[in-house]
């Protein structure tokens, strides 16, 4: 259940950065397509770079992690739907914002006790 709860927190910090961003870099994608974005980028972001690369590779990786795969996603999306509009420049300056947003995710993560990092 509290993976839930981090999964939720997740989606509004990444639909935020998404909604804010992507139309103000001139995309014309709806609300509801962004928010189908956010969610495919939160639900990969967290089963790759929260649960597989924080714990073993620190917050520093798992950032340089969900940045590019953010980028990767939103670049696909730009590609397979062209009606969304989305520029280079507005897919690059998305994708540094959603890891700063990563970035105190992690944190809260971290305080939560969601994440253990290996040691060994």
């Amino acid at each position: 259940m509290a993976h839930l709860g981090a999964l939720v927190v997740k989606f509004v910090a990444t639909a935020a950065v998404l909604l804010w961003v992507l139309p103000a870099g001139g995309s014309m994608a709806g609300p509801a397509a962004l928010l189908g974005l956010a969610a495919g980028i939160t639900l990969l972001g967290y089963a790759a770079g929260d649960r597989l690369v924080l714990p073993v590779g620190g917050q520093a990786v798992a950032v340089v992690v969900d940045v590019l795969l953010a980028a990767a996603i939103l670049a696909m999306a730009a590609y397979l739907w062209p009606t969304l509009a989305l520029r280079p420049g507005a897919i690059g300056q998305a994708a540094l914002a959603l890891g700063v947003a990563e970035f105190f995710f992690h944190r809260y993560l971290q305080a939560r006790g969601l994440v253990r990092f290996d040691t060994t």
